[in-house]
């Protein structure tokens, strides 16, 4: 069986999901357990402004808009360490504490609310991180979906651009790019 170049690039970013993550080994995968362990590794492979840090806050601050069930599950992750910082793990609901996040994983938000949330954080260096193609239409960063029960990432290159964070050139090849205008009204 000859696999196709997208199908290549996708099992090539399965496997370093489960390789890097190696809990997962141990436990069938969910779809959150998926998407939480995407976004992790999304994290790795992410780089910030030197101004978004400073030493007297150690932590890389994941924040998780959603509901409690997904929670559980990026709980898994309080003690993971990337790039010598600890990963803070922190349940919102408000968009003013969002605005201290370095990461934000969306889920199950209204879209009209999901919109506004974007807009509002649309220039500023925070990892965006949602669920499908309607994420990054609406101004997310990442998209994360499941086909065929096959991890698929959704990249809005213009929101990347607009966020001034870079995502190695290593994810982009393996997820699907669009240029989504960004939204400035």
């Amino acid at each position: 069986m000859v696999l196709s170049v997208r199908q290549r690039r996708n099992s090539l970013f399965f496997l370093l999901l489960i390789f890097s993550t190696g809990w997962l080994w141990a436990k069938p995968l969910s779809e959150q357990k998926v998407f939480a362990a995407l976004t992790i590794n999304l994290v790795r492979f992410t780089r910030w402004p030197e101004s978004v840090f400073n030493k007297a806050h150690p932590y890389l601050d994941l924040c998780v808009f959603t509901d409690g069930q997904v929670q559980q599950v990026f709980d898994e992750f309080q003690t993971t360490r990337i790039k010598d910082r600890g990963i803070h793990i922190i349940y919102v609901s408000r968009l003013r504490r969002l605005q201290s996040c370095q990461v934000i994983f969306f889920q199950d938000v209204v879209a009209s609310r999901l919109k506004h949330m974007l807009f509002l954080l649309h220039s500023q260096p925070i990892l965006t991180v949602g669920q499908g193609v309607s994420f990054i239409q609406a101004g997310g960063i990442v998209g994360l979906d499941t086909v065929n029960h096959k991890p698929r990432l959704y990249i809005n290159l213009a929101t990347l651009k607009a966020s001034g964070l870079i995502i190695s050139a290593r994810v982009l090849k393996l997820a699907e790019v669009f240029n989504f205008p960004v939204k400035t009204d």
